[in-house]
């Protein structure tokens, strides 16, 4: 879970650099959800969260 705050300066290039590395990553092995507000003013925090999928953690897993 990442939560984003980008109503500070600086904030919308830190925003914009952390959205694109998480729109390049492989949709084979990650999962990647955005939540946020919509109706709110002044640039409100969201949330990003990244799940490994379950066919990149049996990869990882050892018996």
């Amino acid at each position: 879970m990442i939560v984003i705050y980008h109503g500070h300066a600086g904030g919308t290039t830190e925003k914009n650099e952390v959205l694109a590395y998480c729109e390049q990553l492989d949709q084979e092995k990650y999962q990647v959800l955005q939540y946020q507000f919509i109706n709110q003013i002044n640039k409100p925090p969201f949330v990003i969260a990244i799940e490994k999928t379950y066919s990149n953690l049996s990869h990882t897993l050892t018996p």
